[in-house]
């Protein structure tokens, strides 16, 4: 049983405390002749025991609002921890298909990249040929980098994704 709900029916109980005390009231100032400190102590010790009962009588319906308030706090609780589950899954679904379709984009620009690559050599030697012009020779190397960067983006995203996914799982 949950410890708030036990102190909420332990008020409906009554209870007992006892306590005692033991003291001096030196230099008191009710005491109005000189006297010498043994005197003084003698005189004004004083000690005490003490027993209470408490008995709830009127306090039925403020334990009955309290445990019925912790039952309904649990129950928002228990609903606001199942729903940031819910959400954290969604998040690590959503983390997961970005990884994938990163992933694929990667290696799509990786071939991409070859065959620019290819093209790119191949201009070049048209263009030690004379087959090309300068003006041909520059659309194609800046068709290459073009694809290079494409890849290098790609992989970053690919791997921030993984990143992503790998720290969302170790924090479960």
């Amino acid at each position: 049983m949950n410890i708030r709900v036990k102190l909420y029916r332990s008020q409906l109980y009554p209870t007992i405390s006892y306590g005692s005390t033991f003291g001096t009231m030196f230099y008191n100032s009710f005491v109005f002749k000189s006297l010498p400190a043994g005197n003084q102590l003698k005189n004004n010790l004083y000690q005490q025991v003490f027993f209470r009962i408490s008995v709830p009588i009127y306090n039925r319906s403020v334990v009955k609002n309290s445990l019925s308030q912790n039952a309904v706090l649990r129950k928002q609780l228990l609903n606001n921890l199942s729903g940031e589950r819910l959400q954290r899954n969604n998040q690590l679904k959503n983390y997961i298909i970005n990884w994938r379709s990163n992933y694929k984009m990667y290696n799509s620009n990786a071939s991409i990249c070859i065959a620019m690559k290819g093209a790119l050599n191949d201009a070049e030697i048209n263009f030690k040929n004379g087959k090309i012009n300068y003006s041909e020779l520059h659309d194609v190397r800046a068709r290459y980098l073009s694809s290079e960067r494409e890849k290098i983006r790609s992989m970053y995203n690919c791997y921030f994704h993984k990143f992503l996914v790998n720290n969302l799982i170790s924090n479960l």
